[in-house]
């Protein structure tokens, strides 16, 4: 949990997604941890066919870890 919300790596796709996107990245979902309210989801990639392995959220940027590589992404938005 970082500022308040919590941002977990979602096991199943959305009723809008298609399953290529779903297959070819990671979905992060946020919640607001006050409420339970869902506020958003974003994708993490696959790099070099890799995909995320374990995450963890520092402030605006997201710590990936695949088999191979550590990655250093900046959330999307401000959420």
């Amino acid at each position: 949990a970082v500022n308040g919300k919590l941002f977990i790596h979602s096991a199943t796709p959305a009723k809008n997604e298609s399953s290529k996107e779903f297959r070819s990245n990671a979905v992060i979902d946020v919640y607001r941890i006050s409420d339970g309210n869902y506020l958003s989801s974003f994708y993490i990639p696959e790099y070099k066919g890799e995909r995320l392995k374990d995450f963890e959220v520092r402030a605006d940027k997201i710590i990936v870890l695949y088999d191979n590589y550590v990655a250093v992404y900046s959330i999307p938005f401000n959420i």
